[in-house]
């Protein structure tokens, strides 16, 4: 019909007419064909090799349709019947027999169980490739956080000398919670005071932040201190923290948790630096403030991170090793919580143990 004619000239290439008038873009034409080049069968403006033939859409599935059903046609004018895009659809026997004339092979045709294949197939390699250009994008470093990263080197450096000597001293422990949470919150505050963009804060709101952040900092500290020979957390000499210590005290999966936590930080083999970065960040969390102090003090403290990852370890791609370090950053956050949440249940007997563990 009119309606569906495909009009191509020097000044409108791009588009054809669909059947109820809406333009759209022109299909895909392979590099093997020539431009304006016709349909074999029936004359229409071809799309590519079908079942060996250059074809248009609709020969190609005119063809299709009838191997795959196996049907037969009848012609009434003795197979003579001329074949165009005008009257391809008056005569099926002689269309049919104009494909095969043009080379059009029955063979070539999918049966159900091929063509299921081959769409599974062809989603596989979408799939392959999809992640192939992810991955690739991450292999390769960003060289803008690179540079940053290099940049607030001195920052890193003024963040581990305030780890070290504000929670890496010599304490004495505590055999009570009163005592040993303002004592560690005290310690997390001095830390936390020293972190890009904190000065910000206003004394009471910094306080109120290391109330609330200062046990995910101690734990990580002691997770980090993990012994593989031991099984155990070994923040000191004469002080082991097993998860039997802990069973009376905690429920089985956030002991799970939080030790399988401590055999990340061994695997990663986190350097001093990486340690003291980390644990800025188990303050440093803007939950739901993006445009914050604590949003920013976050960028910093990931671009920071990320610049000592990559330099660390060079053999390894980056696309390998980063989403670890981000994964241990945010399912120790949530776990620290949840360990921090059920210290309010303790008995006398583990709240001396984590008193002393506080104070450590």
């Amino acid at each position: 019909s009119k309606m569906s004619s495909v009009f191509i000239n020097d000044d409108c290439k791009e588009f054809i007419t669909s059947p109820k008038g809406r333009a759209r873009a022109a299909p895909y034409m392979p590099s093997y064909m020539q431009d304006g080049q016709a349909c074999s069968v029936c004359g229409d403006f071809a799309t590519g090799l079908h079942y060996s033939a250059i074809t248009c859409e609709g020969c190609k599935g005119f063809f299709r349709r009838t191997a795959q059903r196996r049907l037969s046609y009848e012609c009434k004018e003795g197979e003579k019947c001329m074949i165009n895009k005008d009257t391809r659809n008056f005569c099926q026997r002689c269309r049919l027999l104009k494909c095969y004339s043009v080379g059009m092979s029955a063979e070539l045709v999918l049966n159900e169980r091929e063509r299921v294949c081959k769409r599974q197939l062809i989603m596989e390699n979408r799939k392959c490739r999809t992640l192939q250009s992810v991955s690739s994008s991450l292999i390769d470093p960003f060289p803008h956080l690179i540079e940053a990263a290099k940049a607030l080197t001195p920052t890193t450096n003024a963040i581990t000398r305030s780890f070290i000597s504000c929670l890496e001293g010599d304490f004495s422990p505590e055999d009570e919670l009163e005592r040993a949470v303002p004592a560690l919150i005290k310690r997390v505050k001095m830390f936390a005071s020293g972190l890009p963009g904190m000065e910000q804060l206003c004394p009471s709101r910094l306080s109120s932040l290391c109330a609330s952040k200062f046990f995910g900092v101690q734990l990580f500290r002691l997770a980090s201190t993990w012994s593989e020979e031991e099984q155990a957390m070994k923040p000191r000499e004469g002080a082991s923290l097993t998860s039997s210590l802990l069973s009376p005290h905690l429920p089985p999966s956030l002991i799970s948790a939080l030790f399988s936590h401590a055999e990340t930080i061994a695997e990663l083999e986190l350097t001093d630096q990486m340690i003291a970065v980390m644990a800025a960040l188990m303050v440093a969390a803007p939950g739901n403030e993006i445009d914050s102090p604590f949003s920013h003090c976050e960028a910093s403290l990931f671009v920071q991170l990320y610049g000592l990852v990559d330099r660390e370890c060079d053999e390894v791609p980056m696309a390998y090793r980063w989403p670890k370090y981000l994964a241990l950053v945010h399912q120790f956050r949530r776990d620290s919580d949840r360990i921090l949440t059920s210290l309010s249940e303790l008995s006398n007997e583990g709240s001396r143990l984590f008193a002393n563990l506080l104070s450590i």
